[in-house]
């Protein structure tokens, strides 16, 4: 059973034996090490067992006073009376003990510390009481001012918007119906999404009904029409109509000719100030085949409009509203600048993930790679993406077969992003470990399951609040340019939306992230310089940030270029101290919680019908704010005893 001065308490009670209980006996033996004294003492062998489970021995530095403080932490961690109190392993228990640093050790003799090294090694994490608060308060405070003035910017929050998607959905139908389309249609689908081409109108709703079951596709949310009496319409946030297209795969046998038309339906949905004046057509064709067109000059919101449209056997089939001398696209500014970020971060990612896959397979062949790492997070990445794609995803049962391609196209991207996760960390992973394994202290931990870590807290708070500042910054770029009210997140194709945002943010920068760090690899392989490397990647994220890289889209296209220079060289340089300082898990935090709020209709006020939807978002921060600040406190009260004495 073992020497019973020197047994852990649960080993008298039956519990297996275990590192833990190793661990214990090894505190009992330093104690005596430092003190010259036996931790604990007993007047009978049979008072052991009581002695181990309940008798707390004296501090060591009461007996020497001079006793190194992390000695005498990590003696009297060694003698927790949990197992799980203790420290996790032996290789922990040598990270530290004071007089060295086996990791920096290792890095100095040319080795390739191992996970469990990294992991066991730098500092506990918790932090004093008053200094956890103030990370605490600085990550809520930033939070808030990020959702403010993101919230500022957005253009649904300057725009009324009276309806949810369900109301004009279902207002769509009926005017379907008043339109002579009586058969009640078998599936249906909706999307918003920001119209450039159409003042005021610059939120629009895309509802599409069809006779037939419908099938998305990432790359076409919203397919053009394609079954008989298909129909596609355009509604602006007031459920005001835009447009209509009607048409198909239809039988144009019957050849009555055409029939009258009663457009006074279509025409009172446009919400003109005044009944519209007829004019002749000519400017838009019909996408489909008609045989009547007519045209007329509308005045709405004040402003002149074009209206034209078609009918085909006396139903509506087309119908084109635009202001007048409006041109039919409108020029997207810095086109070929947003070109050249696009291709310099494409091919980027290409040749980087094309080195990762070489060596991956190197690190493979020779035994090396943190693989269970590498095999947890390409399950959460993928986990994230098959997620969102599920709930996003318009899913109709009756169709068998549709569901069934839904399923392979809901699977195939995540399972290759998985894939390629996989194959980037442990390419990437050996060389990291070995070059700057501080980066990924906090990241291992995490991954080898130690959720209350004291470092995992610390990248927490400190990723929540950078990236609360980068979300902050871009949009205080945007007010500082008198531009409020420019900008819009899509408002996505149906209320589960807000569940899957936050999961596509999280899943692209755990993506983005290990890319990043096969760059910083890369450079360092080629320049042969570590400060060119981390140049190296301070420029790539300054491109990234230069060109929004969010669905909010909250810092226009059309800004001037100074101003974007401004956005990409602070944030790249904010990132990059993130991640020297606190490391790889603290800049994917970053990355996601900037994210999150970039792609979130968020809003202040709780009479609108999406602000739920911003509020989940700003609850997944907090969450992992709190998540954090219990981390670094540690065993700490929250309120010092003391106070609570006197």
């Amino acid at each position: 059973a073992g020497t019973a001065a020197y047994m852990a308490p649960e080993r008298f009670y039956g519990e297996p034996a275990s590192a833990q209980s190793d661990l214990y006996a090894l505190g009992l033996i330093l104690y005596e090490v430092v003190t010259g004294t036996a931790a604990l003492t007993v007047s009978s062998p049979l008072e052991w067992p009581s002695a181990h489970a309940i008798s707390a021995p004296s501090d060591p530095s009461a007996i020497v006073t001079d006793t190194d403080p992390a000695l005498v932490q990590v003696i009297m961690r060694c003698l927790e009376k949990d197992p799980a109190d203790r420290p996790s392993s032996a290789t922990q228990v040598a990270a530290a003990l004071p007089g060295g640093d086996p990791l920096a050790a290792a890095v100095a003799a040319g080795e390739t510390p191992s996970p469990e090294l990294v992991a066991a090694s730098g500092e506990e994490g918790t932090l004093p009481r008053g200094k956890a608060v103030a990370w605490f308060a600085t990550a809520v405070a930033t939070l808030g001012l990020a959702v403010w003035s993101v919230s500022s910017v957005l253009l649904i929050n300057h725009t009324s918007m009276p309806f949810d998607t369900g109301a004009l959905e279902r207002q769509a139908r009926e005017l379907m119906v008043s339109l002579g389309y009586t058969t009640p249609p078998a599936d249906w689908r909706s999307l918003w999404r920001r119209d450039t081409r159409r003042e005021p109108h610059m939120i629009r709703l895309t509802y599409r009904q069809s006779p037939q079951s419908l099938f998305e596709t990432v790359q076409n949310p919203t397919p053009w029409p394609e079954f008989p009496e298909d129909a596609r319409m355009y509604l602006d946030s007031r459920g005001r109509l835009l447009g209509l297209d009607i048409g198909g795969d239809r039988d144009y046998s019957d050849t009555t000719g055409a029939k009258p038309t009663d457009w006074e339906p279509m025409l009172a949905a446009l919400g003109a100030d005044a009944p519209p004046v007829p004019s002749t057509p000519g400017r838009w064709p019909p996408a489909f085949y008609a045989d009547t067109r007519a045209a007329w000059t509308a005045t709405i919101d004040g402003v002149p409009h074009d209206v034209e449209a078609a009918s085909l056997r006396g139903r509506p089939v087309s119908l084109r509203v635009k202001p007048v001398d409006a041109p039919d696209e409108r020029p997207v500014a810095q086109r070929g600048a947003g070109a050249l970020r696009s291709a310099i971060t494409s091919f980027t990612v290409i040749l980087v993930l094309a080195l990762l896959v070489t060596l991956a397979r190197r690190n493979v062949r020779r035994g090396r790679g943190d693989r269970p790492g590498a095999t947890r997070l390409a399950l959460a990445v993928g986990l994230t993406f098959v997620i969102g794609f599920a709930v996003t995803r318009h899913w109709n049962f009756e169709a068998p077969n549709l569901v069934a391609q839904g399923i392979f196209y809901t699977v195939q991207l995540p399972l290759t992003l998985g894939v390629l996760v996989w194959l980037g960390y442990v390419g990437v992973e050996p060389y990291v470990r070995r070059r700057w394994p501080f980066l990924l202290v906090g990241w291992a931990r995490l991954l080898e399951g130690r959720i209350r870590d004291g470092l995992v807290g610390q990248a927490l708070l400190a990723g929540v609040t950078v990236g609360a500042i980068l979300a902050t910054m871009r949009a205080g770029l945007q007010m500082l340019m008198a531009s409020v009210g420019t900008s819009s997140p899509y408002l996505y194709r149906d209320g589960w939306q807000w569940v899957a945002s936050p999961l596509f943010a999280i899943g692209g920068t755990i993506f983005g992230s290990v890319v990043l760090v096969g760059l910083l690899v890369a450079a360092r392989l080629f320049l042969r310089r570590d400060w060119a490397a981390w140049w190296v990647i301070g420029m790539f994220v300054a491109v990234v940030a230069m060109g929004g890289g969010n669905r909010a889209d909250v810092v226009r296209a059309d800004l001037p270029m100074w101003v974007l220079l401004l956005i990409g060289v602070t944030s790249a340089a904010l990132a990059m101290w993130l991640f020297r300082r606190f490391g790889l898990l603290a800049l994917v935090i970053a990355g996601s919680v900037n994210g999150m709020l970039l792609d979130a209709p968020l809003t202040l006020d709780p009479a609108h019908w999406y602000f739920w939807r911003g509020a989940w978002v700003m609850a997944i921060v907090l969450v992992l704010a709190v998540w954090g600040f219990v981390n670094v406190l540690g065993k700490q009260s929250l309120i010092p005893v003391e106070a609570l004495d006197s």
